[in-house]
This record gives C-alpha cells, sequence and structure tokens, in this order.
C-alpha cells in the first residue's frame, strides 16, 4: 500500500488509471504482467474514474489465490486439457485483435496487448466454436451436451473452471460404456419426437414448427427472446435442463443479437430435431 499512498500526493486515496498503472509495475509489489492486468480489471472506481486503492490487499490476495491455481492446473493437464487450453487462449486473442483502441485503453497497457495477457474468459460462441475444432473430434450431439455444462456469467465462461469439466466429459464420450448408456437416455428421450417425425412429411413438420413459433412469440415481434425460447424448447419435452436450453440458444442465435428470428428458428430446429434423431439411431455419438 506504501508505493499507492506516496503516489497519492492528494491525500484522497484514489489515483487516476495510468498513476496507478505505474505503481502496479513498482517492483516492490512483485505482480507478474498476468497479475497486474487482473488486478486492474477488478479494481472498483470512483465516480470520476479514478481508482479507489484501499481494497488493493484484498484484491491482490484473490488475484494471487487465482493465479497460483491456474499455474498447477495448466502443469497437471492431460492432453485433453492441453488441446482446450489453446483453443480457448486463441479464442481470446481473437478478442483482443477486435478490440477498439478505446476499449484497448479502458482495461489494459500497450504491453499486455502486445503480450497477449490472458484474462481466461470467452464467450459461449467462442466455446461452441472450441468444441466443434476438428482436433477435439465431438459430433453436434457431443457438442451441444458438452456445451450444456458451461456456466456463464453476462454470457462470459472462465475456461479455467469449464475445461477440467469438459476434458473429463469428452474422455467419457470417448468410452464405448459412456457412450451406449449415453445413446440409450437420448433414445429415451427422443422416442416420442422421432416416431412423429417418421410418420410426417417434412411440409407438415414445418408448419407445425411455424405455428409453434407463433404461439412463443408471445410479444409478436417476430422474434424469441431468451424467455420465449426457453419456454418454446420446454414444450418440446425433450427433458431438457435451463443449461441445456442456454446451450441451444447460443447455437440458434446465429446473428448473436439475443433473438431467434423465424429463419433461425426453422433452420436450427429442422437441423438438430431430425439431425439428433439421425444420430441417435445410427449411434453417432463417437
Amino acid at each position: 500500500m506504501q508505493v499507492f499512498m506516496e503516489a497519492d500526493q492528494r491525500g484522497q486515496g484514489t489515483l487516476a488509471k495510468h498513476e496507478f498503472k505505474r505503481c502496479l509495475k513498482h517492483e516492490s509489489l512483485n505482480l507478474s504482467k498476468t497479475e497486474q492486468y487482473m488486478v486492474l480489471k477488478q479494481m472498483p472506481v470512483d465516480a470520476f474514474g479514478k481508482i479507489i486503492f484501499k481494497q488493493y490487499k484484498d484484491i491482490v490476495h484473490g488475484v494471487k489465490h487465482t493465479t497460483v491455481k491456474r499455474e498447477i492446473l495448466e502443469n497437471q493437464a492431460s492432453e485433453m486439457e492441453e488441446i482446450l487450453f489453446g483453443l480457448c487462449r486463441e479464442e481470446e486473442r481473437n478478442n483482443i485483435h477486435h478490440e477498439t483502441p478505446g476499449d484497448q485503453d479502458s482495461i489494459s497497457t500497450p504491453a499486455v496487448i502486445v503480450d497477449f495477457i490472458y484474462d481466461g474468459h470467452i464467450t459461449m460462441k467462442q466455446i461452441q466454436s472450441v468444441l466443434a475444432n476438428p482436433k477435439i473430434g465431438l459430433s453436434r450431439l457431443q457438442i451441444t451436451s458438452v456445451l450444456s455444462e458451461a456456466e456463464s456469467y453476462d454470457n462470459m465462461v472462465n475456461y479455467y473452471q469449464f475445461i477440467p469439466l469438459a476434458a473429463t466429459i469428452i474422455d467419457k464420450l470417448r468410452d464405448s460404456a459412456f457412450i451406449e448408456a449415453k445413446t440409450q437416455v437420448l433414445a429415451k428421450n427422443l422416442r416420442g419426437v422421432g416416431d412423429k417425425v417418421n410418420t410426417k412429411l417434412e411440409a407438415d413438420l414445418a408448419r407445425e414448427l411455424h405455428e409453434l413459433f407463433d404461439q412463443h412469440d408471445t410479444d409478436n415481434s417476430a422474434g424469441l427472446d431468451q424467455t420465449e425460447f426457453g419456454l418454446c424448447m420446454e414444450s418440446l419435452e425433450l427433458g431438457l435442463t435451463k443449461v441445456n436450453i442456454d446451450a441451444l440458444m447460443v447455437q440458434a442465435d446465429t446473428d448473436h443479437n439475443g433473438v431467434v428470428d423465424r429463419s433461425e428458428f426453422m433452420e436450427f430446429t429442422l437441423k438438430n430435431l431430425v439431425g439428433l434423431i439421425k444420430e441417435r439411431r445410427l449411434a453417432l455419438l463417437r
């Protein structure tokens, strides 16, 4: 704290962001660039945008604890975890490249951008892209299954927390006994739907899906928001959890505007409804 107090010549307990950044680099604090970045993102600010450094000790303690856990996790990573870490970091680098200069300046220093200091968070859509990578080798149904285990906050996923769980599930999906058990569960959940589809022409199914969309577009906005989409998926009675539905919403909302319009709904539902049944029948969970 001494380094901040010395920099705070006004004695107000606050520092301008550039002053606080300079203090974080002081050798007495012994912070890596990653830790500096993480601390800066978590520091509270006052109404004028100045850093309130009173909470520094608590925040840096949490950051140190997190970096140690991450280091242990990376050092003990399995082969699949290493692959997932590499893909997630690549996605996070894409986020850095797409930020505007203003956004970059608001959260990090030029050195952070150059050295790619990872914050460990990417979007649900990016997690989906990671799982769809050929290096992972998952079918569409398997991707949905793993994706449904990702917990998000404001559509962002902490991949350091997600990767160990995802790697375990992926390894299990490669186990023949687990695949058979998973197939049987899916077959039971989808049997009623599958039988119904087999007795209908595609035109009949399309008509029913249009009606389903209209029934759940309660505000007549020509799109399903997250609540309406969730109720729509629940009406199919496939035993989907909220986490499952959130994962499906990510897949259906192809333009990422938070609403599934009619064309997105039709394309997603037809492709995934029929596709899931085919995968169950052909036992493509491998």
